[in-house]
């Protein structure tokens, strides 16, 4: 057991430390079905293993409320519990996503149980893929809703291999601890307890993360289910629509030549990006350059979505009829989602989201800050002028009256190209775009997009002095950091993007803001369908909704104070 001031404070905080694993199988879309549980109380070293095959409730042999509980990736462990009725456990320490905060920026890939325990020393005694065949059985059945016949024998090499997952997760929690430790510097129970206080929000977040992958978007089935029986069809109508539209389509098939044709009718040909072949790019990536000022690419974009796609894609639809997918939380160097768009209908273009449909006498409520990066960027910073700015409730507006490319009494219906125009270009330069890849982006001659640049850096030199000053700090001491402990580093390996550096902060911080959204929202009894970057959508009931919308913007302006010390704007719409 380790010796750290860490270990010492939780023993004294908490009745029981559990180390806890579970084994499961998941089909696409569906919640975890159960196999086994194993749970240590490293506190008296006592261990308890429970077989849950037909099982889907079970009394929990600790105090839920008073035990920390210690796993690698506790969103998997947070989701068995709720499906055998537990309660949410409170008080998380996740050595996988410690694992990313020590980690993240130094390496891409590794953060497995079995490779964090080599990076620490530990040897892992079984073969963790000929035991995970085991529990999962064949790979033709991965996806149907029945779990293996598991032998006798195979029960007790399961059970094994749960404890096992167990004992060097013990290890793991003892020897990243004492990492913790030296990476902070701690030497005070002050030091220690604000490191204690950060690993348990960043656990508190991912228990609340399996919350909302177990609750799952409500749909409208009879629709989904139609549209994925005529998906052949609707393919079909949709080639023939852009061909009417467009002509680009032989055979299915998008054709270069007729490609080429269509970006020099829109004379983008000059400026749209090719592949090292000299081809022009066809990727989602590159549509989306010049979706903002080109409608005919934003129509080409979202009929490109169905045709590409050899099914019905952004929904994974488990058998309660509820869409669900992994929201990879902490899965990006922000710390933000990362959820597949293959199988999330925030991934789709936006007209597939009318599938999106509440239960009987409910709404659903999409709630999102209102530019929330802007609002981070200002109050971060303290720039008086952008928090001017941003007080007009349309900064993006308001920065092209600043710098006299529209005249005062301009609105949003009389000049709406250059407030895109000049959303684009604040947005991207806040971020560290130069005047040659702004052009390249708002499809401008580089003389004009070089003068929008001077403009709008010229309008908030106090917060590009402090972008460039926190960059110089992180790169002096070697990693960045939010006030709530999730940390990039640099190393010497790596060549960084220094727009990516400038995003951080930004991005980072907005997912610690929704983080303490999601928490308070959680903690109020709202039902959570989804956590999208800035927003959250909520399923609630129709009658008394106003006040309970009224809560939940509440609450999400609650979470921005606690970041930027305001509290910011939240848009809300009924979907």
């Amino acid at each position: 057991m380790s010796n750290s001031i860490i270990l010492k404070i939780l023993l004294g905080l908490f009745k029981h430390i559990l180390v806890i694993d579970f084994e499961f199988k998941q089909p696409l879309g569906n919640s975890p079905m159960l196999v086994c549980m194993v749970v240590k109380d490293i506190v008296t070293q006592t261990t308890k293993k429970f077989w849950l095959v037909g099982k889907n409730k079970i009394k929990f042999p600790y105090p839920i409320d008073e035990s920390l509980f210690v796993g690698h990736y506790l969103i998997a462990e947070v989701n068995c519990m709720l499906q055998l009725q537990l309660k949410k456990p409170k008080n998380l320490f996740d050595t996988w996503v410690e694992n990313k905060k020590l980690y993240n920026g130094k390496i891409k890939t590794g953060y497995g149980l079995v490779d964090c325990l080599s990076r620490y020393g530990i040897e892992y005694p079984l073969d963790k893929e000929k035991w995970r065949d085991v529990v999962l059985g064949k790979k033709a059945d991965r996806d149907k809703m029945f779990l293996p016949a598991y032998s006798a024998a195979d029960q007790e090499g399961i059970l094994d291999y749960c404890s096992t997952d167990v004992t060097t997760n013990e290890q793991l929690f003892y020897k990243q601890l004492d990492h913790i430790e030296r990476f902070k510097n701690i030497k005070t129970k002050a030091d220690a307890m604000k490191a204690i206080t950060q690993a348990l929000f960043s656990g508190r977040a991912l228990a609340v993360c399996a919350q909302i992958e177990t609750n799952g978007i409500p749909i409208d089935e009879e629709l989904y289910f139609d549209i994925e029986k005529h998906f052949d069809s609707l393919k079909t109508a949709t080639i023939n629509e852009a061909n009417k539209k467009y002509d680009l389509y032989v055979d299915g098939v998008l054709k270069k030549e007729k490609f080429a044709k269509f970006l020099k009718r829109l004379k983008l040909h000059n400026r749209w990006p090719k592949t090292p072949t000299g081809k022009y790019k066809e990727d989602q990536k590159t549509f989306d350059r010049f979706r903002n000022f080109v409608p005919e690419i934003d129509d080409l974009k979202g009929l490109t979505f169905i045709i590409g796609a050899r099914k019905l894609n952004g929904y994974a639809v488990g058998v309660d009829n509820r869409s669900r997918a992994a929201l990879k939380m902490y899965g990006q160097t922000t710390g933000r989602t990362n959820v597949s768009t293959a199988i999330s209908p925030y991934g789709a273009p936006r007209y597939m989201r009318t599938i999106m449909h509440p239960d009987a006498n409910k709404i659903l409520v999409s709630a999102d800050y209102k530019s929330q990066e802007p609002f981070i960027q200002a109050y971060m910073s303290d720039d008086k002028t952008m928090k001017a700015a941003l007080a007009t409730r349309d900064v993006y507006l308001a920065t092209a009256k600043l710098v006299k490319a529209v005249p005062e009494h301009a609105t949003d219906e009389s000049h709406p190209t250059e407030r895109q125009i000049y959303k684009t270009s604040f947005l991207a330069i806040n971020y560290g775009q130069e005047a040659r890849g702004l052009a390249i982006k708002l499809g401008t001659p580089f003389y004009e997009a070089a003068t929008i640049h001077k403009s709008i850096v010229d309008a908030y030199p106090t917060y590009h002095a402090w972008s460039e000053k926190w960059i110089l700090k992180g790169m002096q001491r070697g990693y960045f950091k939010t006030m709530y402990g999730w940390n990039r580093h640099l190393t010497f390996k790596e060549k960084v993007n220094p727009r990516s550096l400038k995003n951080w902060p930004i991005q980072s911080h907005g997912s610690e803001m929704i983080r303490h959204a999601m928490i308070a929202a959680d903690d109020a009894g709202f039902e959570i369908s989804m956590c999208v970057h800035d927003a959250l959508v909520v399923h609630m009931d129709k009658k008394g909704s106003d006040k309970k919308i009224k809560l939940l913007v509440k609450l999400m302006g609650d979470a921005s104070e606690k970041i930027i010390n305001f509290r910011i704007p939240v848009d809300v719409k009924i979907i």
